[in-house]
């Protein structure tokens, strides 16, 4: 639980790491969650940090977007991507004086939030993705509820 992101190519005879970053997320928080985008390029992590952060591969050294205050209570909170990269999505467990988890969704390109739902009485750990309009505007989700 250092918070640093290591990748090995698996395809070598010697497995050594190709891609490291140290301190991708904060020091002692848990990475609950990797997923790498339809075309490869992308990666999203989330971590116990109260962080969502979008990586592009081809330059990994700093994140291209942060989302935060993104509270996290469990180390099972996913992140994905929609199915034509447009959009990423993670979920917000139930903060101290609320009632509802969240599902976040924002715009890869910028990062901007397109639409933020709330579930009521539940932490929004794991879910999928469904499907997706070609335009990327609405995104159909199951959620799994801790």
């Amino acid at each position: 639980m250092d918070g640093s992101i290591q990748m090995w190519d698996h395809r070598k005879m010697f497995v050594n790491t190709t891609k490291l970053l140290r301190d991708a997320h904060q020091n002692g928080s848990e990475i609950s969650s990797l997923q790498f985008s339809y075309h490869g390029n992308m990666l999203c992590s989330r971590a116990c940090d109260d962080t969502l952060k979008l990586w592009d591969l081809r330059n990994f050294k700093k994140p291209v977007h942060v989302a935060g205050n993104l509270f996290s209570r469990y180390g099972s909170t996913s992140c994905t991507f929609s199915p034509n990269d447009s959009m990423v999505m993670t979920g917000e467990s139930i903060n101290k004086g609320e009632t509802d988890g969240k599902l976040h969704i924002f715009k890869t390109a910028t990062f901007e939030k397109v639409q933020e739902l709330s579930i009521p009485n539940s932490h929004i750990g794991a879910f999928k993705v469904l499907s997706s309009l070609r335009c990327g505007a609405t995104l159909a989700c199951r959620y799994l509820c801790e």
